[in-house]
């Protein structure tokens, strides 16, 4: 665990995630972040970590969701999503365009591959 103690500056600055990925012994572009804030999201982003937004108090904006990975509506979704082959993640990711990951998502389910509760159309995945 990294904290705002860790590193010289806290989000919105990128110092958390570059120690976290340094500790991890990955490079950041192969690591996740789940983030909830505006402020985490930026902060995220700019270190090269993808970003699922989780949103809480905040709702997604357009520019906070061109800077995720994908936006899930809870964490079951979530847990869900890391089910998947990360090859599917990254297609569903690719296709990241408002519902139309939600459409993928549902498609995927829908084939039989992946036995989960089929969620509707929504504005995120």
């Amino acid at each position: 665990m990294v904290t705002r103690d860790d590193v010289a500056c806290g989000k919105p600055h990128l110092d958390l995630y570059l120690r976290a990925a340094q500790l991890l012994g990955r490079r950041p572009e192969r690591r996740r972040t789940l983030e909830d804030s505006y402020i985490g999201i930026r902060a995220a982003h700019s270190a090269g970590i993808p970003v699922i937004m989780v949103p809480d108090l905040l709702p997604e904006t357009a520019k906070i969701r061109d800077k995720c990975l994908l936006v899930a509506p809870d964490l079951h979704k979530v847990r869900q999503l890391f089910q998947l082959p990360a090859r599917t993640l990254s297609r569903l990711a690719a296709r990241n365009t408002h519902a139309g990951s939600v459409a993928g998502l549902n498609a995927y389910e829908a084939s039989g591959r992946q036995h989960a509760e089929v969620v509707p159309n929504r504005r995120t995945i």
